[in-house]
């Protein structure tokens, strides 16, 4: 069972400070995509598949974990802008086609972060920043939460679909599907609680206080690639707002 999203690899995207790769996978590449014209959202395309093969994460194991996403959300607004949007049937293709590509773009930027980013580094990184550690705790609980509950739910469905009960929407049947829907969420909540219990009595056991000072590691620190990297996405943003 997989229990994290992280893929440690020896890879120099993996070894860059993680405000570094904050600022330019999670800020100046999806800020670039949804302010640029279709050049700056080939650009960025090429550059992520570029990163994604120098993270050494290997395309299939990256297409595993953002398939659903991009598909969904591909499918998604091209129907809504079929429907929903205003012009002729090519500009509203057009349209659901360059929406899909700049939440597609935010989405692989964001799981290229996830995957070559440590929980464990998150409480340091914000400690530099000055930013109290629980709140850098938090985050990191979530990104090491986040696979438990999704095996969780799996596990869930899988039961419930042995005992005849499929989660399926239907029009015809809506308490039928409600019913199918609490019959998740429930048990969901109480996985959710138990194991939100079990972590906070392991970080009890080892001492952890939310109001003490924790020893900062001294391995986070912004190196000059790290600067090179934050200079880059400042001149991609600037390159996207004046194309």
């Amino acid at each position: 069972m997989k229990i994290s999203v992280y893929t440690p690899r020896p890879s120099v995207i993996h070894g860059l400070d993680i405000r570094s790769r904050f600022l330019f996978l999670l800020f100046a590449i999806p800020a670039a995509g949804f302010i640029g014209g279709w050049e700056t959202i080939g650009f960025l395309v090429a550059l992520l598949i570029f990163l994604i093969a120098y993270s050494k994460i290997g395309f299939k194991i990256f297409w595993d974990n953002i398939k659903v996403f991009v598909i969904t959300v591909t499918v998604a607004l091209l129907v809504l802008c079929f429907f929903l949007a205003s012009g002729s049937i090519i500009d509203r293709i057009y349209s659901g086609i360059l929406y899909s590509l700049r939440f597609d773009i935010f989405i692989i930027a964001g799981v290229l972060f996830a995957m070559t980013t440590n929980p464990n580094d998150i409480p340091q990184a914000l400690m530099k920043m000055r930013i109290p550690h629980r709140y850098g705790i938090v985050v990191m609980l979530g990104f090491r939460l986040y696979p438990t509950l999704m095996q969780k739910s799996r596990t869930i469905m899988d039961a419930q679909r042995c005992r005849g009960i499929e989660l399926k929407p239907s029009f015809r049947h809506p308490k039928t599907f409600i019913t199918a829907l609490t019959t998740l969420l429930i048990p969901l909540l109480i996985a959710t609680l138990e194991a939100g219990a079990g972590l906070g009595d392991t970080l009890s056991a080892r001492g952890y206080n939310l109001y003490k000072p924790i020893t900062l590691s001294p391995l986070v620190k912004m190196h000059a690639r790290d600067y090179f990297l934050v200079g880059v996405g400042v001149l991609l943003l600037v390159c996207a707002y004046l194309s």
